[in-house]
């Protein structure tokens, strides 16, 4: 079975967290919250799993 689609996006409340989003055949669903992911990954420390993914911004 191929891996789903995945998508990650700042909160548009709490910047600090991010949302991680898979698409089904009915749309988008919710797979996790990462908090806190700090605003400049050039400068700071990312969660493995966010690591060189690209975060649309808040």
């Amino acid at each position: 079975m191929p891996e789903q689609e995945r998508r990650y996006f700042r909160d548009e409340v709490d910047v600090w967290t991010v949302i991680c989003e898979e698409q089904h055949a009915d749309g988008w669903q919710e797979v996790g919250r990462f908090w806190p992911v700090p605003l400049d990954p050039d400068t700071a420390i990312l969660p493995a799993e966010l690591r060189g993914l690209v975060i649309e911004g808040a």
